[in-house]
């Protein structure tokens, strides 16, 4: 296999999420069901608070660099929400500080 056939290869599986991740995001769409966009958005808020003071910071980082990971699956709407909610996190991180 040439180089960067084996790097592209790679790169998809670095991006692919494991067993567990899956579980994860599997549990918490079955509870977001029928929720409104806010009151999603309030309960990834509530959830960044308890990650921010659970992981170390390196830690949490990763986990909001791979939010940015999943931009090219999304719509435009989609982006748009996802925009909002990495900016309102930020906010958080700052008043926090």
């Amino acid at each position: 296999m040439d180089k960067d056939r084996e790097e592209l290869i790679n790169s998809i599986r670095d991006r692919l999420p494991d067993d567990e991740q899956l579980d994860i995001v599997e549990k918490m769409a079955e509870k977001m069901k029928g929720k409104t966009d806010e009151e999603i958005f309030a309960e990834i808020k509530k959830l960044n608070k308890e990650m921010e003071s659970q992981l170390p910071l390196e830690k949490y980082n990763e986990v909001l660099g791979k939010l940015e990971k999943v931009r090219p699956m999304l719509s435009k709407s989609q982006s748009q929400k996802l925009d909002m909610l990495l900016e309102s996190l930020k906010e958080d991180n700052k008043k926090q500080e």
